[in-house]
């Protein structure tokens, strides 16, 4: 009985302990989870200064685009996906800047999405920007995209001025967009 009890003893700290560390963890993580996710994003985006990484996408008309047939220009490169709430309201601004400014580059680019069901969404918000399909995830990951819609605000050089997390705003544009030489 009392090699029983001694048993359930330390099985009873145990608990405690485990239960104390995993209260203790989920209060870290609550309390400094917004910052814990940007140190992830700044470990695994390129970051502003860097160059822009180059990659060749093929686009829904189904011409090859290649980012750095756009050097000398301003470019918003844009992950995105059709099912994601703040993607679906960033893209009529997306479209307005688009119109408003012609010197102005915009990408969007959709990875592990059917053909179809992209071109329903470009459809749908008027895009007539160049829309490009990530089939097998690869700029998606040499992006370091962790959350979408993730915009990369490029100037004519190929550097990354900005970087955006989060749906594009006339906030963040008026912000983002002189970084690259383009008046908001």
């Amino acid at each position: 009985m009392e090699k029983k009890s001694r048993w359930l003893g330390i099985a009873a700290i145990a608990a405690v302990v485990v239960c104390v560390g995993m209260c203790a963890a989920t209060g870290l993580a609550l309390r400094y989870g917004v910052d814990i996710y940007a140190f992830f994003q700044r470990q695994r985006l390129p970051g502003t200064g860097s160059s822009a990484p180059d990659f060749a996408l093929s686009s829904l008309d189904g011409r090859s685009v290649i980012l750095s047939q756009f050097k000398g220009q301003p470019v918003v490169l844009t992950f995105s996906a059709s099912w994601c709430p703040p993607c679906r309201e960033e893209a009529p601004f997306q479209q307005a800047l688009h119109r408003q400014h012609p010197e102005l580059v915009i990408l969007l680019v959709d990875s592990n999405e059917q053909d179809r069901v992209v071109q329903r969404f470009a459809d749908e918000f008027g895009m007539t920007f160049p829309v490009l399909l990530d089939r097998s995830g690869s700029v998606y990951r040499q992006y370091g995209i962790f959350g979408i819609p993730t915009s990369f605000f490029i100037d004519p050089g190929g550097i990354i001025r900005h970087v955006l997390v989060g749906a594009l705003t006339v906030e963040v544009a008026a912000e983002a967009l002189p970084l690259i030489g383009v008046e908001p």
